[in-house]
């Protein structure tokens, strides 16, 4: 029986769908939906996120500004409103670190 979840994703243009058997965890998901990815650029949203109006165009924007940045995030607020992080560096060696 369709969700309205369901509907919605079937409204959409340009959405891929990608159906995963259970056990899998987040970085798996992640990652299967990364491999049938064919847009220019790819946005992990976590399905119990909130976003704000007009969050995505700044981000496209700025990964767009510049071809040394290859990556760009949101940033994280708590339930108050409180910003948790605001990005992360990611260095020469892959290492990351929370910016907040």
């Amino acid at each position: 029986m369709p969700t309205r979840k369901d509907d919605f994703l079937q409204s959409c243009s340009g959405v891929r769908i990608v159906a995963l058997d259970g056990g899998l965890n987040i970085a798996d998901a992640a990652n299967a939906g990364a491999k049938v990815a064919r847009g220019t650029y790819l946005h992990f949203l976590a399905a119990d996120a909130l976003v704000a109006e007009n969050w995505l165009p700044p981000l496209v924007t700025l990964i767009g500004s510049d071809a040394r940045i290859g990556a760009v995030g949101s940033q994280l607020r708590d339930s108050n409103d409180l910003i948790e992080e605001a990005g992360a560096v990611v260095w020469r060696n892959a290492q990351a670190s929370n910016y907040c």
